[in-house]
């Protein structure tokens, strides 16, 4: 660290001039008061100004040998020069490789150069250099910063996970080491590191029973729409529907149709309802579907297989429901296996299994819905694997004529897809080597309970002329600053 002299040069006196040749091995240090002027007598940066600073260096309380000053001064003066501004670089030096011990000289220079605060021209200038020294932000992670796997290599420090699982990894403040573009470590907590990849950012407003019930006539049947969520995305979601007889098949897009009234009724009304009363695991609104279905007396069966695409990665999924009626009674069974990641990449297993029953009575028709499941992933990457015990509730209550002839009241209840318990068990680097700057590793075992917050849901609709229809949904969740309501209007033609 070489003053850059006090002759008011446009460049830096030597040795500090040798700054450019030098690589990073030498910085040149000239002088600012402390409003960030540079005083007449400092020597400006000149050619040297990529590999130049400027520190506090006017009226600075230094220290002199005792004999140079009177006794009352007690070995202390005021002094001035690019001399006195040189140490306080050099100590920011010190302090960045008494911290990374393993940072080479051109390394730790890099830093401070870095983080400079600019000052005079934008950019490097012949003034002022790459600009003031900033020890604060020398001491932070300069660029993004990466967190190393157990499989060697390195990722972004941000990990998408699934969402239910996500929240779950947040609550957890296991210490991993990230690293920034100089491969320095930093201490973060592992549950700021984790965001959730949830396909789903914002309510949708389902379609409602787009096909009719497939107890009707036999056919073609098409329906389906744009649709645009809160944040005016918009996408196209529709079905189609062959019937004969007792059996039925449909191929949609975007959400699962009523094949054969097995569906739990409240779900072609409510969107939270379906994750809780509907046969998937999927929910994503890129979704591709077919389905086929065989009605016999009180009994509905239907079979499907679904495929999303969630992150750039193609999933499947399969299920089959069962239905039964007995008067006001009526009782649906699922049972789905699918491959949905929970995070990264390897082998994994998903199943899941719901009920749903419901009774039609002279106050409305009353649904209750349980699911539960278990799921297990391989994290290869990660050097271990995931299990975790999944469930979700839900009650709701749909009625007509409440304020408007044949309309229709819908109010639910939830609790999402949330774990039960599970654990994680993970190789995350928890230490450094300070020789050598290398991450170490350590078997962690994370245990894993997220439930979900309830959430409250209100649907009406009403018949219009025309065929017309108007809908609006409103959901609150408890604990969240906000609500989400919205409205639709739609019409056949």
């Amino acid at each position: 660290i070489a003053a850059a002299g006090n002759d008011g040069k446009s460049a830096p006196d030597w040795p500090a001039a040798y700054a450019p040749q030098a690589g990073g091995h030498v910085i040149a240090v000239g002088a600012v008061d402390a409003t960030g002027e540079m005083p007449v007598w400092s020597n400006r940066a000149g050619a040297a100004k990529e590999y130049y600073l400027v520190a506090p260096g006017v009226k600075l309380l230094t220290t002199v040998p005792p004999a140079l000053v009177p006794a009352s001064a007690q070995g202390l003066v005021y002094a001035s020069g690019t001399s006195l501004s040189t140490p306080v670089v050099a100590g920011a030096a010190a302090a960045i490789w008494g911290l990374w011990p393993y940072l080479r000289a051109p390394e730790v220079s890099g830093i401070l150069l870095d983080t400079a605060r600019d000052l005079g021209a934008p950019g490097p200038d012949e003034v002022y250099g790459r600009g003031l020294l900033d020890v604060e932000a020398a001491l932070k992670p300069v660029g993004p910063t990466v967190l190393p796997r157990a499989d060697g290599a390195w990722q972004a420090a941000v990990v998408n996970i699934d969402g239910v699982l996500a929240r779950a990894l947040q609550a957890h403040n296991q210490v991993v080491m990230v690293f920034d573009r100089y491969r320095r470590h930093f201490s973060v907590p592992l549950g700021r590191l984790v965001a959730s990849s949830d396909s789903r950012p914002a309510m949708r407003l389902p379609l409602g029973p787009p096909l009719a019930p497939g107890a009707g006539a036999d056919g073609l049947q098409l329906a389906g729409g744009w649709q645009a969520d809160a944040r005016g995305h918009r996408q196209w979601r529709g079905a189609l529907r062959a019937v004969a007889d007792a059996w039925s098949l449909a191929v949609w897009r975007g959400f699962v149709p009523d094949i054969r009234s097995v569906d739990a009724d409240l779900a072609a009304y409510l969107p939270g309802w379906a994750g809780v009363a509907g046969p998937g695991m999927l929910q994503d609104d890129q979704m591709l579907g077919v389905a086929g279905s065989h009605h016999r007396g009180p009994w509905d069966v239907s079979l499907a297989q679904v495929l999303s695409r969630t992150d750039g990665r193609a999933l499947r999924e399969r299920w089959l429901a069962l239905g039964h009626r007995n008067g006001r009674w009526r009782v649906v069974a699922h049972a789905t296996a699918s491959d949905r990641m929970w995070w990264g990449s390897g082998p994994r297993s998903n199943t899941r299994w719901a009920v749903a029953v419901s009774h039609h009575g002279a106050m409305g028709q009353w649904m209750a819905a349980w699911s539960w499941g278990h799921a297990r992933q391989t994290l290869s990457t990660w050097g271990g694997d995931l299990r975790m015990d999944l469930q979700g509730l839900a009650l709701g209550w749909q009625g007509t004529g409440a304020w408007w002839p044949r309309d229709r009241l819908a109010l639910a209840v939830s609790r999402p897809l949330s774990i039960r318990r599970g654990h994680a068990q993970l190789r995350l680097p928890t230490d450094v080597d300070l020789v050598t700057g290398q991450p170490r590793f350590e078997a962690v075992r994370l245990p894993l309970r997220q439930h979900a917050p309830w959430r409250f849901e209100a649907a009406w609709s009403a018949p219009l002329r025309n065929g017309a229809t108007v809908t609006a949904v409103a959901a609150l969740s408890a604990g969240a600053p906000s609500a989400e309501l919205l409205l639709r209007y739609q019409r056949p033609f």
